[in-house]
């Protein structure tokens, strides 16, 4: 887990470095999903939808980002949390 200790350090620094950017905190969801820490990597695809509906950035992403944060909440055995991700 040394490698994904060291990204989410980059892409921590990243966000601080670009706070109203949703690809850090998008990337940093996909890196908590893999060390399995799903109420972070929630957390952290959630700012990056907010932050791309403030942007207007990524408009297509959306989708993606829904998909991502439901799949982080079934995991985390949170699936009326993911109908409702589904639902927006």
């Amino acid at each position: 887990t040394g490698r994904l200790d060291d990204a989410v350090t980059a892409l921590n620094q990243a966000r601080a470095i670009a706070p109203a950017d949703p690809v850090a905190p998008a990337a940093l969801g996909e890196v908590q999903t893999q060390r399995k820490a799903f109420d972070v990597a929630a957390q952290n695809y959630a700012d990056a939808l907010r932050l791309t509906k403030a942007s207007g950035l990524f408009g297509g992403t959306q989708a993606v980002l829904y998909e991502a944060l439901a799949r982080t909440q079934i995991a985390a055995q949170e699936p009326n949390a993911a109908l409702a991700t589904l639902d927006r």
